[in-house]
């Protein structure tokens, strides 16, 4: 907001607030304060590029205000604005002088923007930001003074009235959803990166685990060579090898006093490496299907998804009606809205399946009933089934379930499914979308055209439930 656009301000809205009374006090969502007056509604948002000051409609409240807003609850509620000036012609600077005595000054100056509380003398009482000035101290007790004069320049208000409000609110919302967005791009890159070193170390043990089952083989020729060794004997070269193999050097581990012992030993080696290798293995499919997860979060990422969600936190109320946390509302269920695709069964049952990630973990783990069943083609990155039905589930709901757990996944056309109780299942911690099972069945479906032609066809219009 330049200084021309101020200057309108000032000269529309004088006349108003001059001699209303401020009602209330508060932080907004958005990071601005609303100076609530028996005749017209303040908003003064400071944010570098978003700094602007405007009449407009209701905003949610932060659930915590700052020490600030509290300090000026305490000394300024009820106070009545006696003149609202700009104290230096082509400076971005508001004095809002009080009945109290006191004077509010606003420094809509951007990334240096502050918002101050003066005493009668103009010493500070207390600043909204610690101000970084190196031509002023702007703190508690010093006495304030003007910024230095900025060379004036021609201007001109492109916006004024309540149209302001309206502009910077959604230029505000972009740049909040902007920041969520590349806070979670930048989450999900850490994450990947975690998952690849993870990955690779488990490659490393791997091959380690197959280089140990190798030992089974020096447990046989140990036991094979067994008469051949003289006593006190710790090492042999076989030579050729009975196997018909690469000859091998035989030699005791430490503690070890006859072959036999070096056997026990080998077996003991390649046993763990079986053993081991299992896990590794298992723990692959995990992380590949993690990393899966996660780079299709990643790939998926788009501004409307973050701006919808901060629309919901700073919805603009109405003037009389209620908010969402509001005892009222609450008395008042409202429909819930489930994520993800929805389909009927032959049997009229509901079955969702998620999109992506985050609506596998909100169908699985949010919206899901103990009693519900879950169902996931196995060993593949797929979507999250879920037959929102409690008891036994009828034979045809249970195959357009896995039927459809088979579609949405990279099997594809045929493959195992697995299928439990939600209660059964944890979610792994770090990994949104990614469960663990403590029970659960299998069934090897292949796909039936016909009986997914029948389910696409019965996806009802509305995905909401009471």
């Amino acid at each position: 907001m330049n200084g021309a656009e101020i200057r309108a301000f000032v000269e529309d809205y004088r006349s108003l607030l001059e001699g209303s009374k401020i009602r209330k006090i508060q932080e907004a969502v958005t990071g601005g304060i609303f100076l609530y007056t028996s005749r017209e509604d303040v908003y003064i948002h400071i944010e570098a590029g978003l700094t602007h000051i405007a009449t407009g409609h209701k905003l949610d409240a932060l659930p915590r205000p700052s020490a600030f807003v509290m300090y000026l609850r305490k000394r300024i509620s009820g106070a009545v604005i006696k003149k609202m000036i700009m104290p230096r012609e082509g400076d971005r600077i508001l004095r809002l002088e009080l009945s109290t005595g006191d004077a509010l000054i606003l420094e809509l100056t951007g990334r240096h923007g502050n918002i101050l509380l003066l005493d009668p003398s103009d010493v500070i009482r207390i600043t909204w930001r610690r101000s970084s000035s190196t031509t002023r101290l702007l703190k508690p007790g010093e006495h304030y003074v003007l910024p230095p004069q900025s060379p004036m320049k021609t201007e001109r208000a492109v916006f004024t009235g309540p149209e302001v409000f309206t502009l910077y609110q959604k230029a505000i919302l972009r740049a909040r959803a902007m920041e969520r967005m590349r806070s979670r791009r930048r989450e999900l890159t850490r994450r990947i990166r975690r998952i690849r070193r993870s990955m690779a170390a488990v490659h490393e043990d791997r091959k380690r685990f197959e280089q140990d089952l190798s030992m089974k083989r020096m447990g046989d020729l140990f036991l094979t060579t067994a008469h051949q060794w003289a006593p006190g004997q710790r090492s042999m070269m076989v030579d050729p090898a009975p196997d018909g193999k690469t000859p091998l050097l035989l030699q005791l581990p430490p503690g070890a006093r006859t072959p036999y012992d070096g056997a026990q030993w080998a077996y003991g080696r390649a046993s763990r490496a079986k053993r081991g290798l299992k896990r590794t293995e298992q723990r692959i499919r995990e992380l590949k299907q993690e990393l899966a997860h996660l780079q299709e979060e990643l790939d998926s990422l788009t501004l409307n998804d973050f701006t919808d969600i901060v629309t919901h936190d700073a919805s603009r109320r109405e003037p009389g009606r209620q908010s969402l946390g509001s005892r009222a509302a609450k008395k008042k269920k409202s429909a819930v809205r489930i994520p993800g695709r929805h389909f009927v069964s032959a049997d009229g049952i509901s079955i969702y399946v998620g999109r992506n990630a985050q609506e596998n973990h909100e169908l699985t783990f949010r919206h899901a009933k103990g009693s519900h069943h879950w169902f996931h083609a196995r060993d593949y990155t797929g979507s999250h089934v879920l037959v929102m039905h409690g008891g036994d589930l009828p034979s045809e709901t249970l195959l357009d379930a896995a039927t459809l757990a088979i579609h949405y996944s990279d099997a594809k056309t045929e493959g195992e499914v697995v299928y439990t109780l939600r209660k059964y299942l944890t979610p792994v911690k770090g990994s949104v979308g990614m469960a663990r099972m403590s029970r659960f069945r299998t069934i090897y479906m292949v796909k039936d055209p016909a009986r997914i032609k029948r389910l696409m066809e019965s996806g009802p219009d509305s995905r909401t439930r009471r």
